[in-house]
């Protein structure tokens, strides 16, 4: 969405004011929005690149138009080939693996009437499996094995469980240069729980609700990874930032 006129016309003041003699061509939009005290998505709402602003400093300078330059259309394919290679499967994974950490634990939490008895459970992560879905999205099958303990009173059971939690991740670049990383949160009902019912009963497993718990547990355990500031930087790739720290001065080698 465009901010209005009399902020961009502000905008516009405070970059002339910042360039002083410098010359327009030889800065980013991104560093403008550094100087200005914003962000390049704050920017991008005024000017859809350097070559706008320009223009607009341009034509209230006074000075001869900038000749707006026939737009040079990137093919489709450079955008899905790009996508493909910057969130390709394995490199997803690797993401989700790292994220996620071998260890999983939940608890303790209330279970079963009245929440009497408590539960804990400890797992490991196992081998993650991404495949690469249509529209360039991606589709992860997270397998966590538990063992969960459950303390009534002075009754301690043991329980085993394995988990399998499908994620659906859809890459795509935005019009700020970033690379973003949406990641689809599960419905409870789709993660998978398998409980080991030898080891202790049905009937409690079912009054206890283990397998509700586990689905809801873990669902949290995911937003608060996703909102840490490790999964924030995982999901949310400035790539605008990253060329302009490539091509810092003294960056390349001569």
């Amino acid at each position: 969405m465009k901010a209005n006129p009399e902020t961009k016309q502000a905008v516009v003041d405070a970059a002339r004011t910042w360039l002083g003699d410098r010359d327009p061509a030889t800065v980013s939009l991104r560093e403008v929005a550094r100087a200005l005290g914003t962000t390049p998505t704050s920017m991008y709402r005024h000017f859809d690149s350097m070559h706008d602003l320009r223009v607009a400093l341009g034509l209230q300078q006074g000075t001869r138009p900038v000749v707006a330059e026939a737009p040079t259309s990137v093919p489709e394919s450079f955008t899905d080939s790009f996508v493909d290679r910057a969130a390709s499967p394995e490199r997803i994974r690797t993401v989700i693996a790292e994220l996620m950490g071998e260890t999983f634990s939940i608890g303790p939490i209330g279970v079963g009437p009245g929440q009497r008895a408590k539960a804990v459970a400890q797992g490991r992560v196992g081998t993650i499996e991404v495949v690469q879905g249509p529209n360039r999205t991606l589709h992860a099958q997270v397998p966590v094995s538990l063992e969960i303990v459950i303390v009534v009173g002075r009754m301690r059971k043991n329980v085993a469980a394995r988990i399998v939690v499908p994620i659906t991740i859809a890459p795509q670049v935005n019009g700020a240069l970033e690379l973003l990383i949406d990641v689809v949160r599960p419905r409870p009902s789709a993660i998978a729980v398998t409980l080991d019912e030898r080891r202790m009963s049905a009937n409690v497993l079912k009054i206890g609700r283990i397998d509700s718990l586990l689905r809801a547990q873990t669902i949290t355990y995911i937003d608060t990874v996703l909102d840490s500031p490790a999964g924030r930087a995982a999901t949310v790739i400035d790539l605008g930032d990253l060329i302009d720290t490539a091509w810092q001065p003294g960056m390349i080698a001569s």
